[in-house]
């Protein structure tokens, strides 16, 4: 019985190890940033702007979730001005965030990056296709 009881704990606390792994906490910036981007009153365009040097700095969780809402921000505003600091000129950045958010299985953000994702492709897919000119020898 005391073996069991022991056993029960055990298996208790391994189920506990997968949420013990070690996260960093999203600066105040960024989470001001979402929830701005969220409906609070402001303009998230500055903000993003002047965090971009800071985001360099940072881990890849954070890094990761930054370039998140740079896409976020140029999808929910419509940003197809290639001039502007938060334009995305092809789809590697959210090609890179997916990348990272279903390697560490984040439940949570994983469906908005899957929507942003679509987003961009299906804008992509509405672009003119260049031609390609050849010229024979």
């Amino acid at each position: 019985m005391l073996s069991r009881n022991i056993l029960l704990l055990v298996l208790f606390l391994a189920s506990l190890l997968p949420a013990c792994k070690e996260q960093p906490i999203m600066p105040a910036e960024l989470q001001e940033i979402n929830e701005m981007l969220e409906g609070k009153p402001g303009n998230p365009y500055y903000p993003l702007r002047d965090y971009k040097q800071k985001a360099h700095e940072q881990p890849e969780a954070i890094r990761m979730y930054y370039d998140f809402l740079t896409i976020k921000f140029e999808n929910r505003h419509m940003v197809y001005d290639r001039r502007s600091e938060l334009y995305h000129h092809s789809d590697s950045l959210i090609t890179n965030v997916l990348r990272y958010y279903e390697e560490q299985d984040d439940r949570k953000l994983l469906p908005e990056v899957y929507y942003y994702a679509g987003r961009i492709y299906a804008k992509m897919a509405t672009l003119p296709v260049p031609w390609i000119i050849t010229t024979k020898p």
